[in-house]
């Protein structure tokens, strides 16, 4: 029988670790304790017979990223751990849509060459 080893993460899955315990799991920009809320949200769980209501509670779970500070796309992509945030959801979704509105507008296929 051969002993069981635990699979390696994926490299992006350890960043977001370390991205996680550096920030102890606070919002960078508006200070929402994303550590707390994830707390809070696993006591509510709801009975294990009640598919309706666990699909629910799942869907209601707090949600964060590990934000490139430079963005991917403006070489931000190979970088260290000082170049990542811990973002709530709302944050996140805030700041790359004001990205994305102040980056010029770029077709995402290129044209026929003249």
């Amino acid at each position: 029988m051969v002993p069981h080893r635990r699979a390696l993460a994926a490299p992006h899955v350890l960043r977001r670790r370390q991205v996680w315990k550096r920030d102890r799991g606070v919002c960078r920009l508006c200070g929402f304790d994303v550590a707390l809320a994830e707390r809070r949200w696993r006591r509510r769980k709801p009975p294990a017979t009640d598919r309706a209501q666990r699909r629910a509670w799942r869907n209601d779970r707090p949600r964060w990223e590990a934000d490139h500070i430079l963005p991917v796309a403006d070489g931000g992509g190979e970088c260290s751990l000082d170049n990542y945030r811990l973002l709530c959801r709302t944050c996140h979704v805030a700041i790359t849509l004001r990205w994305r509105a102040e980056k010029p507008r770029q077709s995402l296929v290129p044209g026929p060459s003249s």
